[in-house]
C-alpha cells in the first residue's frame, strides 16, 4: 500500500475482507470481498480508480437464483486552476436488499440482473471557502422499479473552517430509486461537521 506525499505517483491499493451485508448485521457467514486502486498524476491534476466486489448477497426465500454477487467501478477526475470535473461508471448484480436494518428486499430484483449507471459532475471554485457544482446521474434496472432513473443535481457549499460547511441543493428526478421518497424534485440544505 503507498502513502501520501512523494508517493503519490505509485498506485493506492486497498483491500477489504466484510463479513454480512456491509451495513449492519451479519446475513450470512461468508465473506465479501471489496478491492480499490487508484493512482494520482498531481503533475497534470488527473486521478483514475477502479473498484469490485466479490462475494454474495442474501436472497428472497422463494428465489432460486445464485447469491453471487460481483460489482465493478472506473471513476477519473481532471482539475485544472478553479475548475473540477469527475466521471463515474458502475455495473453489477443487481441488489437483492435495501439499505436497512432488517432484510428487505427489493421490489425489482429479477434472477440474473443487472444494475448500471454512472455519473458526470462539474465543480467550480468561486473562493477558497466557496465552490458551486452540478451533477448528473443515470440509473439502470434500479433495484426498486427496475427502469432507468435520471437525476440532476445542482448546489452551492461553504466550507466554515477545517472541519465544517454547509450545503444547498436542488435535484430533480424522474422516479424514486431504492431508500428514498416519493420526492424527486426537492431543495436541501445539509450541515456536516467532521470530528
Amino acid at each position: 500500500m503507498a502513502g501520501e506525499g512523494s508517493n503519490m505517483r505509485y498506485p493506492i491499493l486497498a483491500l477489504a475482507l466484510l463479513n454480512g451485508n456491509r451495513f449492519f448485521s451479519d446475513s450470512d457467514s461468508r465473506l465479501n470481498t471489496v478491492l480499490r486502486v487508484r493512482r494520482i498524476f498531481p503533475n497534470i491534476g488527473f486521478a483514475v480508480g477502479g473498484s469490485a466486489e466479490f462475494g454474495s448477497q442474501l436472497l428472497p426465500p422463494e428465489s432460486s437464483a445464485s447469491s453471487r454477487l460481483t460489482i465493478l467501478g472506473l471513476d477519473a477526475q481532471y482539475s485544472i486552476g478553479r475548475l473540477g470535473t469527475r466521471l463515474e461508471v458502475v455495473q453489477g448484480t443487481r441488489p437483492s436488499t435495501l439499505l436497512s436494518r432488517e432484510p428487505e428486499f427489493a421490489a425489482a430484483f429479477l434472477p440474473k440482473s443487472k444494475t448500471s449507471g454512472g455519473a458526470v459532475s462539474g465543480l467550480f471554485r468561486l473562493t477558497s471557502t466557496d465552490q458551486i457544482y452540478v451533477r448528473h446521474d443515470m440509473l439502470y434496472g434500479d433495484p426498486m422499479i427496475g427502469q432507468t432513473v435520471r437525476a440532476t443535481s445542482a448546489g452551492y457549499v461553504r466550507f466554515i473552517g477545517e472541519h465544517s460547511r454547509i450545503g444547498f441543493n436542488y435535484q430533480w428526478k424522474n422516479h424514486p430509486t431504492s431508500n428514498d421518497d416519493a420526492v424527486n424534485t426537492r431543495f436541501q440544505t445539509s450541515l456536516g461537521i467532521v470530528f
